[in-house]
């Protein structure tokens, strides 16, 4: 798997396009896709890491959230 990462068993990366201008936009856009292909269901807990705008900057962020 070129250019992939996993952590440990059940944990699968998913890399999508980011939304500098809305940040919130990236994680909708990807929770959207993983429940319209199957492999996110309603009411799953998930974490996320990537980026959240705090004023006017960019930074690292681990979120849990229920979908």
């Amino acid at each position: 798997m070129a250019g992939g990462l996993t952590l440990s068993w059940g944990v699968t990366p998913v890399v999508v396009p980011f939304d500098l201008i809305n940040p919130e936009n990236t994680i909708e856009a990807a929770l959207k896709s993983l429940v319209e292909q199957g492999r996110l269901k309603p009411g799953a807990t998930i974490v996320i890491i990537g980026s959240i705008l705090v004023g006017e900057q960019i930074v690292d962020a681990v979120q849990m959230r229920v979908v």
